[in-house]
């Protein structure tokens, strides 16, 4: 799944459960093992996302 961001400002993992279906601790335990890229690079759950960042993830449970 890709997905663009268009507010930023909020923590990753908080950004990815609610653009998608995951809760919180699951989009965690994803960008921890490296599921989860922004802009093409691994980072921590605590990166705060940009407008314009880029997410690709494994999960296919996009609220969109």
């Amino acid at each position: 799944m890709k997905i663009k961001v268009e507010t930023g400002g909020v923590r990753l993992d908080k950004a990815l459960s609610e653009l998608t279906e995951l809760s919180r601790s699951v989009a965690n335990d994803q960008i921890k093992a490296g599921q989860v890229l922004v802009n093409g690079q691994v980072k921590k759950a605590k990166y705060t996302v940009q407008e314009g960042d880029h997410y690709l993830s494994s999960t296919r449970n996009c609220r969109n």
